[in-house]
């Protein structure tokens, strides 16, 4: 604040306080500054770093973008913009952020870190773990940064990887609770279940583990316990997982339409169309389009739709999306208005291929080869957006996967997903059954009223007969059947697959998930009659 002049007293003793180490007084003064007056980055930047403190994440985040107004070129800044938009869950323009702090300076282990948080929580392990590897290379003392890796690691179950940067992580901080869990979940996958219990319970237990490290404990707690057939315990675990989860993510949900909401809105103004639907589009071709064209892969989650995708990318030419947003813009145009779906439907040819361009342009960036490729959308919750690819895409050929509701609703539950709006619902059984019976509903509608007419393959059959199976998926895309196509699971393991599924996939076609619901048919009772409907329609048994 060097104006030629003495500093006024207040900036005296601001920087009096932050020299002492006292941010917390030097804060104090700030605030107090800012209220008379004064403007600086500086100022901005220390109640930013008390309202972080004291939870107020909006207000931090305001006052670092208005340093960043006076200060454009402060990294120091950007990475607090960053840190504040994790915390929001607006991992995106966290992202955005550490990109315009390492354009300053590429050695910012900080702006590595933040931008590496949010690659992990949008689930492209790759990035992220590019990302923490530039945090250990440019200060290999970041026992976080060790911990991160070894985390990844872990959930691609690359137990010595993780194993190794666990320990490099504990011998700089022995308490790190990250470096804890990610040899937690190696131990687990290893069969050593009583040395990862030991290491989650003395997470749970410990009041300095952060709440998203005791929730992640928690869970793979109930595994364990699932796995001694100690059932409800391990719901017990689940559940307390659950509540640990909402009590972090549903505040940032507040004054948001729910998923389910939003999916039961979608079904009314689907059904309440006129009998011949809205019209159908020609198809465009778009100009960022250098494939084959696009095929989705829908259902719901733990339903098969990574086993599918993956079975199908041991074939040429085939190149699969992995759960990427790449609907954001429509869905942000027509799915959050009342009137949204009407406008879609009116949408004049040229207004598609812009749409159709905005799609093939975010694929593109994602990084997958495209060229002369199929692509398959794997993105189970698209289901939820499906009047939108019925529109843009009404080409595209659609397949849908079943699996045993009541099965899919468990495994939902007792998995942890990334935190967005559909995966909030899966903390409790009764949420996530009815996320699933929306989306359901929503899909049966679009079959009556917008002439979906998907290749429906049930996960249970795909187990009895792989084969025949997968030569009727083949025929229905229009791809040559391999004898090849038995070995997936090895090919999966030869390469990086992103989501919650990808251990299962490696493991192959097995039988182990059907019929997991019986067992825990007391606790899950208070759920089953919202599913029973899809059950029967589904072709499953009532017991």
């Amino acid at each position: 604040m060097n104006t030629g002049r003495p500093p006024p007293q207040i900036i005296v003793e601001i920087d009096r306080a932050m020299r002492a180490g006292n941010m917390t007084e030097a804060a104090r003064l700030a605030t107090r500054a800012l209220g008379g007056g004064m403007s600086h980055p500086i100022l901005f930047t220390l109640r930013a770093g008390a309202r972080r403190r004291d939870g107020d994440l909006g207000g931090a985040l305001a006052d670092l973008n208005a340093a960043r107004k006076l200060n454009p070129r402060s990294a120091n800044v950007l990475i607090g913009i960053a840190d504040a938009l994790n915390a929001l869950g607006r991992h995106r323009e966290a992202i955005a952020a550490a990109r315009d702090a390492l354009a300053i300076d590429r050695m910012l282990a900080a702006a590595w870190f933040q931008q590496g948080q949010a690659h992990q929580v949008l689930n492209e392990l790759g990035a992220a773990s590019a990302a923490f590897s530039e945090v250990v290379r440019i200060d290999p003392r970041q026992a976080e940064g060790w911990a991160c890796l070894a985390n990844l690691a872990a959930l691609q179950g690359r137990n010595a990887e993780a194993r190794s940067s666990g320990a490099r992580s504990l011998s700089l901080e022995p308490g790190n609770a990250t470096a804890k869990l990610a040899l937690a979940r190696a131990d687990l996958a290893e069969g050593h279940q009583s040395e990862a219990e030991a290491r989650l319970s003395e997470l749970i237990a410990s009041q300095r583990s952060a709440p998203e490290l005791r929730a992640m404990a928690l869970g793979y707690l109930g595994d364990i316990r699932d796995a001694q057939d100690h059932t409800a315990e391990a719901f017990e675990a689940y559940s307390q997982s659950g509540v640990l989860w909402l009590s972090l993510q549903e505040p940032r949900q507040s004054g948001h339409e729910s998923a389910t909401a939003q999916a039961a809105r979608l079904t009314a103004a689907v059904a309440a169309l006129p009998s011949e639907g809205w019209p159908r589009a020609a198809p465009v071709r778009s100009r960022f389009d250098d494939s084959h064209g696009i095929a989705f892969i829908l259902g719901f989650p733990r339903t098969g739709t990574t086993l599918l995708a993956q079975i199908l990318a041991g074939l040429p030419n085939i190149a699969v999306l992995e759960e990427k947003p790449v609907f954001a813009k429509a869905v942000q145009d027509f799915f959050t208005s009342r009137d949204g779906l009407a406008r879609l439907a009116l949408l004049s040819d040229a207004e598609i291929a812009r749409y159709r361009d905005d799609v093939w342009q975010r694929i593109r960036e994602t990084g997958i080869e495209t060229r002369a490729r199929l692509v398959l959308d794997q993105n189970a919750l698209n289901t939820c957006y499906l009047p939108v690819i019925l529109r843009l895409f009404p080409e595209a050929p659609v397949v849908f996967t079943l699996r045993d509701p009541r099965d899919v609703v468990f495994s939902c539950f007792r998995r942890q997903f990334g935190a967005n709006v559909f995966t909030l619902e899966f903390h409790t059984p009764q949420r996530a059954a009815a996320l699933y019976a929306a989306a359901m509903d929503l899909a049966q509608v679009c079959r009556e009223r917008l002439g979906f007419r998907p290749f429906d393959i049930r996960n249970e059959d795909l187990a009895e007969d792989f084969d025949g199976q997968t030569r009727r998926l083949c025929e229905f895309l229009g791809l040559d059947w391999r004898e090849s196509l038995r070995d997936f699971d090895a090919a999966a393991r030869a390469r990086t697959v992103a989501t919650i599924s990808s251990l299962q996939v490696r493991r192959g076609i097995n039988r182990d998930g059907i019929g997991q619901w019986r067992r825990y048919r007391i606790q899950l009772a208070p759920m089953l009659p919202q599913l029973a409907s899809f059950v029967e329609r589904f072709g499953y048994g009532p017991d």
